[in-house]
């Protein structure tokens, strides 16, 4: 995240403390991976990145079913064709934070700005898939909700780089990507400035 940092001149913004964290593709090591490191401190917020392949906005998902289905393999070659995630668990589960708004921040100061570097719009999502984005999200959620920690799962276009695993497919560069977020991240630090941010790409 210090392409955040230095993309933005507040100050209150520059004094924050952004940690991450490498998730891998799987049903069985992303949450441990994840919770691993939220043991490590106190956060006020995390949030957590994915990638859809086909979707050509910044989606922001509002909800995680505590239910895992897909046909695709993890990277482990688990497959779940439908079972919950957590046995004693609710059905689903809603982000913390105020997702329209920051969509409209977003959107409406990217639309503002003359820029070099291209945004894409924003939206709020309602699915986040039945796959390892949605498993990891629950899970998440779960530990974060009771404990008042601001949370959102958001969901990237494929990058550019990957064109050639999924050609044809809609892709954009990792700038456009960083540039359409900075506005909604912004807003989400400065509630929660002088704690600890913890991001996941």
């Amino acid at each position: 995240m210090k392409w955040f940092k230095n993309q933005n001149q507040d100050e209150s913004l520059s004094k924050l403390t952004l940690d991450s964290v490498e998730i891998p593709v799987s049903y069985e090591r992303s949450w441990k991976t994840l919770h691993q490191k939220l043991e490590t401190k106190s956060y006020d917020s995390v949030l957590a990145f994915g990638q859809a392949q086909g979707r050509k906005k910044i989606s922001w998902e509002r909800v995680a079913l505590n239910w895992a289905e897909s046909d695709a393999h993890d990277n482990d070659n688990a497959q779940y064709l439908g079972r919950p995630l957590i046995s004693d668990a609710t059905n689903a589960l809603f982000s913390n934070l105020p997702l329209q708004k920051l969509v409209q921040i977003s959107n409406i100061q990217n639309s503002k700005i003359q820029k070099s570097i291209p945004t894409l719009d924003s939206e709020v999502s309602l699915s986040a898939g039945g796959y390892v984005c949605n498993s990891l999200y629950f899970q998440l959620l779960n530990f974060c909700l009771p404990r008042k920690i601001l949370t959102a799962f958001v969901h990237i276009p494929l990058l550019e780089e990957q064109k050639i695993a999924a050609p044809g497919e809609f892709s954009v560069g990792l700038e456009t990507v960083i540039q359409t977020l900075t506005p909604a991240l912004a807003s989400i630090f400065k509630a929660s400035k002088g704690g600890h941010e913890h991001v996941t790409t």
